[in-house]
């Protein structure tokens, strides 16, 4: 009787225990969901009617005239930059330059920016085959102790709120860093530019994890003048970065 009276009580912790799951499961599954679909708080593209466009062109020339001025000069100088003077250059980048289109997966959209601390994110709105999210990464920028080279490295990678497994991020990153490397010179490469030469020698998204080294020294397009980038700073909402003209 006593073992029949524990097989009872066992069969209905048993019940119990699947009924739980079956309640449990389904839940389970809906946060995930929700959390993938989550839209992160500060993930807001800029939407530029006409004089949006223009102003945003103003302000990006204003600010290019005045890199070029002061590396004429000849001495070191700060770039300061907010992440929402960036979101509304990528917003009027379009129609300034329209092939930046083609740069991006045809899945990406309405890319946006935001300056954190010590790193800087970048996020679009991202579908295919239904799937639809908020995918964004975290890139950590340093200079080395020497100077002589720049350091760029992919941090992490979200969906929503959710961390994205770094094999998903392989499948996504892999094509495109194929098509990188096999791509024509772009308007923005310039023979003396370390930055094509850094991207063509990336050939996996574990590279990008490491880190992608090139060396300290860049020309700006307009005047050919090189430089150096001396240190690069992100804190909250703000890229603060030293160059040193050459």
């Amino acid at each position: 009787m006593l073992a029949k009276g524990w097989k009872g009580r066992l069969r209905r912790v048993t019940r119990l225990g699947l009924l739980a799951a079956a309640i449990i499961a389904p839940a389970a599954g809906i946060g995930v969901w929700l959390a993938f679909q989550h839209k992160p708080n500060w993930y807001r593209p800029m939407q530029l009617d006409d004089q949006g466009y223009q102003q945003a062109r103003r302000d990006a020339v204003a600010t290019a005239d005045s890199i070029s001025d002061q590396l004429v000069a000849g001495k070191e100088f700060d770039i300061v930059l907010s992440d929402r003077s960036v979101n509304l250059w990528l917003a009027a980048l379009p129609s300034i330059w329209p092939g930046v289109k083609h740069s991006l997966p045809n899945e990406l959209h309405y890319p946006a920016v935001q300056f954190a601390e010590d790193r800087i994110r970048f996020a679009g709105h991202f579908e295919k085959n239904g799937w639809q999210a908020i995918l964004s990464i975290d890139l950590v920028v340093g200079v080395s102790g020497d100077g002589g080279s720049v350091t760029v490295a992919l941090d992490c990678a979200r969906g929503g709120s959710l961390p994205v497994p770094r094999v998903l991020v392989a499948r996504l990153l892999n094509p495109l860093i194929e098509h990188a490397r096999q791509d024509k010179k772009t308007p923005n490469d310039d023979a003396s530019s370390p930055w094509a030469a850094a991207a063509k020698s990336v050939t996996s998204a574990d590279q990008l994890f490491k880190g992608v080294t090139t060396r300290n020294r860049f020309v700006w397009p307009n005047g050919k003048r090189p430089f150096r980038i001396v240190s690069i700073l992100a804190t909250e909402g703000e890229l603060r970065i030293r160059l040193r003209p050459l």
